[in-house]
């Protein structure tokens, strides 16, 4: 059986902290630790010292060692100057306690700033150090407070103003699933001007037998009985996976085309960036150069992809092999 400790000697090892378990020896009453590498008593030796303090009488040798009063090891500071072992400090009263029995309980250490100091003078004006210490914590917890604030309030504004591109951009954060051909009514709507409606039903048959199965709608089909063209266009836009425009040198002439154009122009979006086909029917010359001047033509032009114009030359034959492509494109559902 092994016998306790009574006396603990680890003069001058170069240690920095106590490298036996003393709470374990409790016969301990001489622990010698001075001219040692040590900046700070660990709080669980000094419990373990005053509870065996409180039993029998405990020297504690620190002479020697690198102490340092800082906000870190105040509570060791304290420690000093308030607990019942023994100490082998310098034994002159600073008048922190004029009724304490000071059984040499100041050790030189090094302050906050690098300079030296005691611990005794520390705790003269414990009250200083202390509101330096924490004041410095609770002004950067009161900072971040105030920063959380101005931005809490900062975003507050900006929901409230900018609601509709906040609830946008939150929708694209959110990865939401984009619109497919089967969320619309059709597939695809011609739009045409009057006088050009044969070569629209000629293109709708001819864009369906290549590719068999597309829901394919014209103006004509979309109009109630009753209602106005303007209803029906916007009706027909609203209800079409794709809108195809047949640009014609009589659609650039049709005193409804600027509208049409505008209704395809709105139903472009972020999520449908290539939702309108514009097909230049016909020889381009001599009446490609009015495109230009058409000024709500040019703004849609600039508006989509280069991939979403097709020039169709020449008649309207089924076996032409752009409607092949145009169905795959009607057809095709984003990534």
């Amino acid at each position: 059986m092994q016998t306790p400790l009574s006396y603990l000697d680890l003069f001058s090892l170069c240690v920095q902290t106590v490298p036996v378990d003393v709470s374990m020896q409790t016969s301990l009453s001489h622990l010698d630790l001075s001219h040692n590498m040590i900046p700070s008593m660990d709080p669980d030796v000094r419990q373990t010292l005053d509870n065996l303090a409180a039993k029998h009488t405990v020297t504690l040798r620190l002479r020697g060692n690198p102490l340092t009063c800082t906000c870190q090891t105040l509570d060791m500071v304290r420690w000093l100057a308030t607990t019942v072992v023994r100490l082998d400090g310098d034994n002159h009263n600073l008048a922190y306690d004029d009724d304490y029995d000071d059984n040499g309980r100041d050790y030189p250490c090094v302050l906050e700033d690098g300079g030296m100091g005691s611990t005794l003078s520390v705790m003269a004006q414990w009250e200083a150090h202390w509101r330096r210490c924490v004041g410095l914590a609770f002004l950067t917890v009161s900072a971040v407070a105030l920063l959380v604030q101005v931005l809490g309030l900062l975003l507050t504004y900006l929901l409230w103003s900018k609601w509709t591109y906040v609830r946008h951009a939150w929708r694209v954060l959110r990865h939401l699933r984009l619109p497919r051909r089967h969320d619309f009514q059709n597939d695809a709507v011609f739009v045409y001007a009057d006088d050009d409606l044969e070569l629209a039903m000629k293109l709708k048959q001819a864009v369906g037998n290549a590719r068999p199965g597309l829901r394919l709608s014209l103006l004509i089909d979309e109009i109630m009985p009753g209602s106005s063209l303007p209803e029906g266009i916007a009706r027909s836009v609203e209800r079409s996976w794709k809108v195809v425009l047949l640009v014609t040198q009589t659609f650039l002439q049709d005193d409804w085309s600027g509208f049409s154009v505008l209704q395809a122009q709105g139903s472009i979006s972020d999520t449908l960036p290539d939702r309108v086909l514009v097909l230049m029917m016909g020889p381009l010359q001599p009446w490609a150069a009015r495109v230009p001047s058409h000024l709500s033509m040019r703004t849609l032009l600039r508006m989509i992809p280069e991939s979403c114009v097709y020039h169709v030359p020449g008649t309207v034959t089924s076996r032409h092999s752009i409607w092949v492509t145009l169905g795959d494109r009607i057809a095709s559902d984003p990534i």
